[in-house]
């Protein structure tokens, strides 16, 4: 844009002046190191198989996190499966630049994404029941009950599930758990089974005689 101006008095004349603007610096590009960096057409992923820092440094950014807990316990012959780690998706969350901790839980164990205020947990699964009779363990997805050797009594049913938690993370927050099957009864040894263990995706499968419920 210009403007024009005529000067007056001793000196007579045109000119103009021209009005602009500085282009602004690019905001700086967010730089992310931890777990091992894979992609596809859609996304760049981070992922961790075991317990380690993320670390994101010069800008913001937005991400998927997904949280899966350690899977739970069979005791042996007889009892019930056990469960499936919790999981815990959040998507479009905003994350600071800062470090953030990852906690990958071993079997039994939970899984965890915290920026030392705000936490992601994704519960560990539940152990089975142990033959004959013992209870069995809510977690992420829930244990499977065991077989019970007796024709008297109720069948031990799975236990529930816990899925997991989002403390303080921004984002939509969906969780995912189970709870197991249960478990069949017998006056004989070999016509008992424990019921399956929870999934992610359903409940775990109820014995029926010596054959045991399926996983969920």
């Amino acid at each position: 844009m210009t403007n024009s101006f005529t000067g007056q008095g001793a000196f007579k004349g045109s000119g103009k002046i021209a009005l602009g603007s500085q282009t602004p610096a690019p905001p700086a590009l967010p730089s992310v190191s931890g777990g091992t960096l894979t992609s596809d057409s859609t996304y760049y992923y981070r992922t961790f198989t075991a317990s380690d820092i993320l670390t994101i440094s010069n800008n913001s950014l937005s991400a998927d996190i997904l949280v899966i807990g350690g899977g739970g316990s069979n005791p042996g012959n007889g009892s019930g499966g056990g469960g499936a780690g919790g999981i815990a998706y959040v998507s479009g969350s905003s994350l600071a630049a800062a470090s953030y901790t990852v906690s990958v839980g071993s079997a039994g164990s939970n899984s965890s994404f915290t920026d030392g205020t705000n936490t992601i947990t994704a519960y560990a699964g539940g152990a089975g029941g142990s033959y004959s009779g013992g209870s069995p363990s809510s977690g992420g997805s829930g244990g499977g009950g065991s077989g019970r050797l007796s024709v008297s009594g109720s069948v031990i049913g799975g236990a529930s599930s816990t899925k997991g938690a989002n403390s303080g993370f921004t984002g939509t927050t969906t969780l995912y758990g189970n709870s197991g099957g249960s478990g069949s009864k017998s006056s004989n040894q070999s016509s008992l089974a424990g019921g399956g263990g929870g999934g992610a995706g359903s409940g775990g499968g109820s014995a029926s005689g010596s054959t045991g419920g399926s996983g969920g």
